[in-house]
């Protein structure tokens, strides 16, 4: 606990500042912060403490998420954008953070436990939402599946998180989650091929490839940051999301998607 609460600080502190520098503001123009973290969970919240460590004015609201895992980096961009809507007098700050090499029962460090060390890393990022700048966050959607508990999340053990992780999230991904996404698209009134390269969460190799062969895209952003960071769950579609937008300015509209516990998948929509 110690470990993620110093850890944590740094790791928000370092990018919520890049964050703010980036749209030219400071900790007190924020009027509110959504922080999602699965991998670790503190009361008072990490966001609460941040607000005298670094300055940001005492009225602004702190929305902690918990539990939404590799989803919440999508789910926490669609409600910083809600959020922003019902109150626009300030922009949102969203910090997504996780340590996984932390979470897990290091006292038992199974097969299982190898796998997850080997697959998930470390990571934090962070956004400001409705600064005026970039491009719109216009819509978001979930779809939690009946039946699926057991495809993905954490067991408390004594010790540590123990990772409920199936083995045919790939296969799931053509059979489940790719329908649910033609629908939300087609409620947007678009098409795959209208579309941009999209940012997905990368959730392992096979999941990329399953991703791939639906989208019709080789996904070289999301691969990129596979391969040079690992998956870090909650952060690292916004990672994919960052290097999509270096780029080069948004020109079509470009779809975010994440899986997590639950089961759930999540979608959003960037436009130009």
């Amino acid at each position: 606990a110690l470990v993620y609460e110093n850890v944590a600080a740094e790791m928000f502190q370092a990018a919520a500042a890049q964050a703010l520098m980036r749209a030219g503001l400071i900790s007190a123009d924020i009027g509110q912060i959504v922080f999602v973290s699965t991998t670790g969970t503190m009361t008072p919240s990490l966001p609460s403490r941040m607000i005298a460590a670094m300055g940001f004015a005492p009225d602004t609201r702190c929305v902690p998420l918990f539990g939404y895992g590799c989803a919440g980096g999508v789910m926490g961009l669609g409600m910083a954008a809600d959020l922003f809507r019902a109150s626009p007098e300030k922009p949102v700050l969203l910090v997504s953070l996780e340590l996984c090499s932390i979470a897990y029962d290091h006292a038992r460090m199974d097969k299982k436990d190898m796998v997850a060390l080997a697959l998930f890393a470390d990571g934090c990022a962070a956004a400001v939402v409705g600064d005026g700048t970039g491009p719109e966050l216009s819509a978001f959607a979930s779809h939690v599946w009946p039946d699926t508990l057991d495809m993905m999340g954490w067991d408390i053990g004594d010790t540590g998180f123990d990772l409920v992780l199936a083995r045919d999230i790939p296969v799931f991904v053509n059979s489940h989650f790719a329908p649910v996404c033609d629908g939300f698209l087609a409620k947007q009134g678009l098409r795959k091929a209208e579309m941009a390269e999209p940012a997905c969460h990368p959730g392992g190799g096979r999941v990329v490839d399953a991703l791939s062969e639906y989208f019709g895209d080789d996904l070289a952003a999301t691969r990129a940051v596979l391969r040079e960071h690992g998956n870090m769950s909650s952060p690292t579609v916004l990672f994919v999301l960052e290097a999509l937008l270096a780029a080069g300015p948004v020109t079509k509209p470009t779809l975010m998607t994440a899986l997590g516990p639950g089961f759930v998948g999540a979608m959003g929509l960037l436009t130009p």
